[in-house]
């Protein structure tokens, strides 16, 4: 590496100076030693081992825990030429069916309504149909092997999470600790023994949080991470469309930085001191991060407008007799305020695969006069209506899974519909906190949303623990949306079951929480400096042997920086 001096002392020949140094500077004080690192990654690698240990362990100990198909599944598992082996259509929701037997679909019974499902949890179901033999399972396909994959894909994901947190070694253990137990939880590692999509989707979602860290963590964003949050974010979008809100938390790490350029000591330095040269400079050090997050952002939309047709007509049908209707004091004059005959107030809380309505001439009616931004509008008139379905949502978000739907296998001496409550110690603090769920839950939103966007602008924290407070408010913004997502679209139907991810979303806020907290209190240290530095406030004599901490590039000078 070159080498750094400081501010007032000599250059000897061959040292850098300029904003070129003040930029190393900055990386000499805040990137590990080499000690240092390899100390944080023979520790990951423990972390992994453990974390994938502990899901393998809450998986498979005293027997084999899952979640039962409701059909949805079946889309996927088609693909495959798989059948549930002897379904029974009876113990379908009842108990969790493992193994599938070789079966070639044909026409509309595969797929989704004779459209293809596309999901990126299809590969992962391939793979674990591909590995089936090898663990010696009967049949095509079993899925306890493809819980055997997620628990290993989740101790890479936290290993990856433990390196990439900006923080001191035992509080980063801290954090790691705080948001794996979000996805140990019952209501969701269940999902990573079952045919559902859900299992690619918060597979997806631990490594984009972690990738998520790694582009914050430095003063530049560098090629490799921005690459792999983009595929991270991709699989996790892909794997279902309610994932589209990920895009919510990811974009604004994706252009918070500027982007480590392999040419940049070629681009010649702006002209002048004034502003716009320096936002110049900045925008164009972002123009490879704004391509990606377009791809993203392009690639989301594309899969959105692919969904299966019939989809939004559901969410149309549902949120007119499932949410707005049994909850109105209203109901005739609802109708006729979206232009409907009030007759069709007796099929309120009707599904629309078994509704009288569906099978009538009178649906045409319904299937011409509504739709989504009409919706939007009624609820635009009547926002009172948003207090109460912000409170179902809650309570929907608290229970977190659908009740209907089994966890054990038939024949293990378990109940129909029985749940796992191996570890289930934030599910249970959703629990008790459900009568206070109008204080807790706001103030749990509102504070990590604040909190993070206050660190996110104090210019003179270091980038990497200023990063924590983007991600805390990211993650809290995606959380949110996913939370009015549901609700805006398929309401009240099947909502424990919706709001899986907006229980996950919360379940991590306590530990971003920690990690911003922990980020401000180590960014109100006192700075460690050399001795005899001029024009550097705020220092203190370092202790021998240990490196030296100096301001940002940012304080050093109007043309210090990249652009971050």
């Amino acid at each position: 590496m070159t080498s750094v001096i400081p501010e007032g002392s000599q250059a000897s020949p061959g040292t850098v100076t300029g904003p070129q140094a003040a930029e190393e500077r900055h990386a000499a004080v805040y990137r590990p030693t080499t000690v240092t690192t390899s100390r944080i990654r023979r520790t990951a690698i423990l972390v992994g081992v453990l974390a994938a240990a502990a899901m393998l362990a809450r998986l498979f100990l005293g027997g084999t825990v899952g979640m039962a198909d409701n059909y949805d599944g079946h889309r996927l598992t088609c693909q495959l030429d798989v059948i549930v082996h002897d379904p029974d259509t009876r113990a379908a929701f009842e108990y969790v069916s493992t193994r599938y037997d070789e079966h070639k679909w044909y026409g509309e019974v595969c797929g989704s309504g004779g459209e293809v499902y596309a999901s990126t949890a299809r590969y992962l179901l391939l793979a674990a149909k591909t590995l089936t033999p090898l663990f010696g399972y009967a049949g095509a396909l079993d899925l306890r092997v493809l819980g055997v994959l997620c628990a290993l894909l989740f101790g890479a994901a936290t290993a990856l999470l433990y390196v990439a947190l900006p923080l001191r070694t035992w509080l980063r253990g801290l954090v790691t600790v705080l948001l794996a137990a979000a996805t140990l939880d019952s209501v969701v590692a269940l999902y990573f023994i079952s045919p559902l999509n859900e299992s690619a989707a918060v597979v997806g979602l631990v490594f984009t949080l972690a990738m998520m860290f790694r582009v914050v963590r430095g003063p530049q964003a560098r090629w490799g991470d921005l690459l792999g949050l983009t595929f991270c974010a991709l699989f996790t979008v892909l794997a279902k469309t309610q994932m589209a809100t990920v895009v919510i938390a990811v974009l604004p790490v994706m252009l918070l930085r500027g982007v480590k350029l392999p040419w940049r000591k070629k681009l010649p330095e702006p002209s002048g001191d004034g502003g716009l040269s320096r936002a110049v400079r900045g925008a164009v050090r972002r123009l490879p991060a704004i391509a990606l997050a377009l791809v993203l952002a392009a690639s989301t939309g594309a899969y959105a407008s692919a969904k299966p047709t019939w989809f939004q007509e559901m969410y149309n049908y549902h949120q007119v007799f499932v949410e707005m209707l049994p909850h109105s004091p209203t109901p005739e004059q609802d109708l006729v305020e979206l232009g409907l005959p009030p007759r069709f107030v007796e099929h309120t809380g009707t599904r629309l695969n078994g509704s009288g309505l569906t099978w009538s001439q009178d649906y045409r009616i319904f299937y011409d006069q509504v739709d989504t931004p009409q919706l939007m509008g009624f609820y635009a008139r009547h926002p009172e209506r948003l207090i109460g379905m912000a409170d179902r949502g809650m309570v929907g978000m608290i229970n977190g899974r659908a009740s209907y739907l089994g966890n054990y296998p038939e024949g293990t001496g378990n109940a129909p519909y029985a749940k796992d409550c191996r570890v289930c110690l934030i599910s249970g603090a959703y629990h008790l906190a459900k009568p206070v769920r109008w204080i807790v839950f706001p103030l749990l939103w509102g504070g990590s949303l604040g909190l993070g966007l206050w660190i996110a602008t104090r210019r003179r924290i270091n980038p990497g623990l200023r990063g924590t407070g983007v991600v805390l408010a990211s993650v809290t913004l995606a959380t949110l949306a996913q939370f009015w997502a549901v609700m805006f679209s398929d309401g009240s139907n099947d909502l424990d079951k919706h709001m899986v991810f907006a229980w996950y979303g919360t379940a991590l806020l306590p530990g971003l929480l920690l990690a911003a907290l922990v980020a401000l209190e180590q960014a109100a240290r006192p700075v460690s400096g050399l001795a005899g530095v001029p024009g550097q406030p705020g220092t203190v004599p370092a202790k021998s042997g240990a490196r030296p901490q100096l301001p940002s590039p940012a304080q050093e000078g109007p043309h210090a920086g990249s652009g971050a």
